[in-house]
């Protein structure tokens, strides 16, 4: 993760609006496996060694699943740190969390998912990183997560994760 930029003058209007970040997967299990992979076991799938407020330190990952709940990274010294919190909760269909560790000032991001059944064993999965902005030079941070390296490669992930059938 880079440090975030100090804030200036080019900051965009409240009325200018980014480009969202939008990804959709298709996963071949149901719907409710698809919606508890993704919350409850976030941390066996994230790639916290690249993609973490303090990579190689991270000890879990918590996701309150609730409206209010707080997602956050914990480390074994006891400490923790905000990715955000819950603001849209309704299993198994969607849940959206404020996403605090895009960095910068400004307020957060946002990351809407949605679970679509296409079968009793298929579902779409669609992301979107929208409110992109409320930050100092969105553009430089939008960029990350909307390259390979960025949702494509943390959802590619999470289908593998979802796929291999841990219940």
């Amino acid at each position: 993760m880079t440090e975030p930029a100090p804030p200036d003058d080019r900051r965009r209007s409240s009325t200018a609006v980014a480009e969202p970040v939008r990804r959709a997967v298709t996963v071949r299990t149901d719907r409710d496996h698809c919606f508890d992979a993704f919350t409850r076991r976030l941390g066996e799938w994230w790639p916290l060694a690249t993609h973490a407020l303090r990579p190689g330190q991270v000890a879990s990952v918590v996701f309150e699943r609730r409206l209010g709940g707080q997602v956050y990274e914990t480390y074994a010294d006891g400490g923790s740190c905000p990715w955000g919190e819950v603001i849209e909760w309704r299993p198994p269909e969607k849940f959206a969390i404020t996403w605090d560790i895009a960095g910068g000032p400004g307020g957060p991001t946002e990351v809407h998912v949605e679970f679509r059944a296409l079968g009793p064993a298929l579902t779409r999965v669609e992301l979107e990183h929208r409110h992109w902005e409320r930050l100092a030079e969105e553009s430089v941070r939008r960029e990350g997560y909307d390259g390979p390296n960025g949702w494509t490669g943390v959802l590619a992930r999470y289908v593998a994760y979802a796929e291999r059938g841990d219940r």
